[in-house]
């Protein structure tokens, strides 16, 4: 004897969320081979206050929007008036696409002012600086003009370092640097 156990609510759910999806489908184009992760806005403000790139996804978004994320897609759906509100990258799209205008922007400032070689084909390591005081307490003179934001590249293979304002969107010091292992 076979015995099915069916959830009625789990059921009644996935009802919803296919009759969403079609809603949405009557929209914008979407891939049917994903099965998007249907969420519910809650607190926009809290979104919008997390990041920088949660602030741009849900700056028009309200508290019942739907939320469909996809892979590498994102769309808000406010059945309430049948209107899109987002239809884009997710919030770490974004900051991949950011991340990579910055490195390139990184790049092409080193090579101009000639701190890397015009034919070089290396990718800096970057990190953002969120402790400057430290920093210049480590080194004094490299750093005398850091400010929080701003942008340190390393291009290993080169052995240079440039700081980066993202203010001014400029290489405001640059240099050469080596690394040594110590025995502990």
């Amino acid at each position: 004897m076979i015995l099915l156990i069916i959830n009625p609510v789990s059921m009644f759910q996935q009802f919803q969320n296919n009759q969403l999806i079609n809603e949405v489908k009557g929209k914008v184009e979407i891939t049917s081979s994903e099965t998007p992760v249907i969420a519910t806005v809650t607190n926009a403000d809290e979104l919008r206050n997390a990041n920088g790139a949660q602030a741009q996804i849900y700056k028009d978004a309200e508290a019942g929007d739907y939320v469909l994320g996809y892979s590498d897609r994102l769309i808000i759906y406010r059945r309430s008036t049948g209107t899109i509100i987002y239809d884009g990258v997710t919030p770490s799209g974004l900051v991949n696409e950011a991340q990579t205008r910055i490195i390139e922007t990184i790049t092409t400032k080193a090579k101009d002012m000639r701190v890397i070689s015009a034919s070089s084909t290396e990718v800096p390591q970057i990190s953002i600086i969120t402790d400057v005081d430290t920093l210049k307490t480590n080194d004094p003179a490299f750093y005398a003009n850091a400010k929080n934001n701003d942008i340190v590249g390393l291009f290993a293979s080169a052995q240079v370092i440039v700081l980066y304002s993202q203010e001014s969107e400029s290489i405001i010091n640059s240099g050469k640097y080596a690394t040594s292992i110590q025995q502990i």
